[in-house]
């Protein structure tokens, strides 16, 4: 029995009575008169009482329970269908003010629980449920309460939001959720999207790099792979070249730099800069008077080069050879061959000279010297051999001066007077300009 059946008890003890009509002594009715007459001896006398007339029906309620209660009244009898008047509740079949705590939940009356209906912890004293995670209300206490037991959407089952670095993944809102171990070095970002190349977060252990651009000339490719030689990207500032192959005479070095695929009779490169040659190989050509040729670099031409050739002691000779025409040098001679530099640079300077030793016996040995720059150049040689003959010469660095408005190259013999120089042509070459 419930802790309010005392109280019901008492409650119906108390309507039952109420029902009951009170008896009270000395309101017995009058006992009716006796019609016998005297008794006489050995008679028994018999009382005879007049009976009231029985008891109708007619104008009784027929709710009306034994003794006049009406039922769903107050202590009275709930009706056969469990309802009480208005402000009575049923409560172990009899109609009893509704209030808090009579162990009958009454919504009708406001109440979510009752503390009478089996001790329930949930429920307050004043017939509120306590705030519950779970109930689908937002109660005091709660961010959220969406009733249901999903953590992936947006609260959670504890009744907070779902968060990004909570560990439950949000769907459609966040792409990864790892917790405490979110960080921007994994496969999950600390902003709970998944890592990926671009990002511009290294993914330790999955990328080379992540620089977070799509230029693949950097450092760092537009796959998060480190730009290395061979990957068929230039890496500017770093690579000359980069053809994404292993040919090495192709014109890009398996090194990444640039390799000439044109070349000059002494095998130097002959387009990877600007050249100019002065050649005497037509008949009557004089000292002073050389055919000059150019490379076909846009921007550097005549004009720019300004090319002269001077007999500085007047004493050198044109004629023909076994080779064709020629000029004839010897040790007392000297043939100076000016040019600019103006507005260039370059990284090396070398020199094609062609020709052979017009003497019948005798080598030739000859120098080319800059008098501009404290006589620095080099040397070659020629054999008497009856053919034309190529001798290159690397001259040293910074020998031929950048951004300069004279420039030298003297050719001179360093043999005896048996040595004969049969000059050709000269061709002059800088690598690597820029202008």
């Amino acid at each position: 029995m419930s802790r309010v059946a005392p109280l019901a008890a008492s409650l119906v003890a108390l309507a039952l009575g109420a029902c009951v009509e009170p008896h009270t002594p000395g309101d017995e009715t009058d006992a009716p008169e006796s019609t016998s007459g005297p008794s006489t001896a050995g008679e028994s006398t018999v009382n005879t009482v007049t009976s009231a007339a029985p008891s109708t029906t007619e104008g009784v309620d027929p709710t009306e329970t034994e003794g006049g209660c009406l039922e769903g009244s107050l202590g009275c009898q709930c009706t056969p269908s469990g309802t009480c008047d208005d402000g009575l509740s049923c409560i172990e079949a009899v109609c009893i003010p509704a209030s808090c705590g009579n162990g009958e939940i009454e919504p009708e009356f406001g109440e979510e629980c009752d503390p009478g209906v089996a001790d329930d912890p949930m429920c307050e004293l004043d017939c509120t449920l306590k705030p519950t995670c779970g109930n689908g209300q937002l109660e005091v206490g709660e961010p959220c309460d969406d009733g249901n037991d999903n953590n992936n959407d947006a609260c959670l089952n504890t009744c907070e939001p779902n968060t990004c670095g909570d560990g439950y993944l949000w769907a459609e809102t966040e792409e990864c959720d790892d917790g405490n171990d979110n960080d921007d070095e994994g496969a999950c970002l600390s902003t709970c999207e998944s890592a990926r190349c671009g990002d511009a977060y290294l993914w330790q252990g999955v990328e080379g790099c992540d620089d977070g651009d799509q230029d693949n000339t950097d450092a760092c490719l537009n796959n998060c792979t480190p730009a290395t030689c061979g990957d068929g990207y230039v890496w500017q500032g770093a690579e000359e070249c980069d053809d994404g192959n292993a040919i090495d005479d192709d014109g890009c070095g398996n090194d990444c730099t640039l390799a000439p695929t044109e070349f000059d009779d002494c095998g130097f490169p002959s387009d990877d800069g600007v050249w100019v040659e002065f050649s005497w190989t037509t008949q009557d050509q004089q000292p002073g008077d050389p055919e000059f040729s150019f490379s076909s670099t846009p921007g550097w031409g005549a004009p720019q080069w300004s090319p002269q050739a001077v007999d500085l002691f007047a004493g050198i000779v044109a004629g023909n050879d076994p080779i064709g025409w020629v000029l004839r040098v010897d040790n007392a001679d000297t043939l100076r061959l000016r040019f600019k530099t103006t507005g260039l640079s370059f990284d090396s300077a070398t020199v094609c000279v062609k020709g052979r030793s017009s003497s019948a016996q005798f080598g030739v040995n000859f120098d080319l010297r800059n008098s501009q720059n404290g006589n620095c150049g080099g040397s070659g040689s020629f054999s008497a051999d009856w053919i034309e003959q190529h001798d290159g010469i690397a001259l040293p660095d910074n020998c031929v001066l950048q951004d300069s408005n004279l420039q030298t190259l003297d050719i001179t013999v360093n043999g005896g007077v048996d040595q004969l120089l049969g000059l050709r042509s000269v061709r002059l070459a800088l690598h690597n300009t820029n202008f």
